[in-house]
């Protein structure tokens, strides 16, 4: 799974018959990032053999991806990550007979992040759905106005790349 920080949007998942290899979890970031567009700032993570290995983390640095680990054994050190899972397991996967097959699991995770994004509220979100708080991102995204050479009007655009507020994108539009 990747879960966006801040909106707790599921940017990704994938799932594996078996523990997924390093190279596994490096490809399925990259479709990730293929899908969304965005290149995370930060991987968060347990210390994993797929995450705490040279290849991953020579990956991350080719790919300017800072890395983070939470501490060995301390619950909450990777807290949105956990919680998402421990939602997941209490109001989807510990409600169903949970598929074999890979194709049958992957709808049913589908179905879920949907429900998660749309209508499922969170207390760390003051009440809203991830939905809801990137939409919130981007009604607040401030315009500013301003006079270009011989008195044209511009507008300064800011907008945030996938409704990330860490990633602005700024435009100037000539103003009617």
């Amino acid at each position: 799974m990747i879960v966006d920080h801040f909106s707790r949007k599921v940017m990704g998942f994938a799932v594996f018959k078996t523990p997924p290899a390093s190279e596994d979890v490096r490809a399925f970031i990259g479709r990730a990032v293929a899908k969304t567009r965005a290149v995370p700032r930060y991987v968060v993570s347990d210390k994993g053999s797929q995450f705490w290995c040279a290849g991953f983390k020579k990956w991350a640095k080719r790919k300017k991806i800072k890395l983070r680990y939470g501490a060995v054994g301390k619950y909450g050190s990777i807290a949105i990550i956990e919680r998402f899972i421990r939602s997941m397991k209490a109001e989807c996967l510990g409600l169903i007979l949970v598929p074999f097959r890979l194709a049958q699991m992957r709808e049913e995770l589908t179905c879920y992040v949907a429900w998660f994004h749309e209508h499922r509220t969170h207390q760390g979100l003051a009440g809203n759905t991830p939905t809801e708080t990137a939409a919130a991102i981007a009604e607040a995204r401030p315009h500013y106005e301003t006079r270009g050479k011989h008195g044209v009007k511009l507008k300064l655009a800011v907008k945030h790349f996938e409704d990330r507020q860490h990633l602005p994108v700024v435009t100037l539009q000539k103003v009617a």
